[in-house]
């Protein structure tokens, strides 16, 4: 499930660059990367999609990991609050540091990143990218992956602590019951 993301991307990317082509765009695979926002929410959906399958090929319901417990929930935004105010700092300093070591200065680096697109397309991914974003990363990476690597190391491994330290949650989807 892991790589498949890797793969879509390039996949998806390249694609897109032959129809850009194509319909006569000249610089086809330079534009291309213009449109990664709307890439990653097709990514998404795609992995979204695959994820429901395999969850019913278990015989279980997707869904169910969307339930909250309410219990935790206030502990858990206390938590996260925190996290992002300590976070916050530690992951943007770095980042102005490396935009300017790497590509002269934060501009230069932020023009790479950020490229032009039909306002439709701008709308279209400030609202879906996030959604898209939650509702796969996470549950694919946390709650669906890692449980399940966990108990194949712990076959591979034979050992019960190692499958139970590997496959616990992480602090953060304490308020997610599974």
């Amino acid at each position: 499930m892991l790589p498949i993301r890797l793969f879509l991307f390039a996949g998806i990317q390249a694609l897109l660059a032959l129809v850009l082509f194509l319909v006569g765009k000249n610089d086809a695979w330079n534009s291309s990367p213009n449109w990664w926002p709307i890439i990653v929410v097709i990514i998404n959906l795609i992995c979204l999609a695959l994820l429901i399958r395999l969850y019913k090929a278990e015989g279980d319901s997707s869904w169910k990991i969307f339930k909250f417990q309410k219990d935790f929930v206030g502990k858990d935004l206390l938590t996260m609050l925190g996290f992002l105010v300590i976070a916050s700092p530690l992951a943007f300093l770095p980042n102005i540091l490396l935009g300017n070591l790497f590509f002269g200065n934060v501009p230069n680096a932020l023009a790479l990143f950020v490229r032009p697109l039909p306002m439709w397309a701008v709308i279209v991914s400030i609202l879906f990218f996030p959604l898209s974003q939650g509702l796969v990363e996470i549950p694919t990476n946390m709650m669906f992956v890692m449980p399940r690597l966990g108990k194949r190391r712990a076959s591979l491994l034979g050992s019960h602590a190692v499958a139970d330290s590997i496959s616990r949650r992480p602090a953060y989807c304490t308020s997610i019951s599974v």
